[in-house]
């Protein structure tokens, strides 16, 4: 897998991004499969085109976004 943009990686503080295409942005968050963005502090995205956007913000699956707190 070649990276194509900066924001396919991990660039949140102590962040974990996992899998392809996915950007772990907030502050300890995670984003693992394909095409997720887990962009607040503590969110995670799993799964396939999943938005983590809310502080402490978990989605899972595919096509979902939890884009409120806790």
């Amino acid at each position: 897998m070649s990276r194509s943009a900066a924001t396919q990686v991990a660039s949140g503080a102590s962040s974990t991004a996992m899998g392809q295409s996915n950007t772990a942005s907030g502050s300890y968050s995670v984003a693992m499969g394909f095409n997720n963005a887990a962009s607040n502090s503590y969110s995670v995205a799993i799964g396939r085109d999943n938005v983590a956007s809310g502080f402490q913000s978990i989605t899972m699956g595919q096509a979902n976004i939890a884009n409120s707190n806790y």
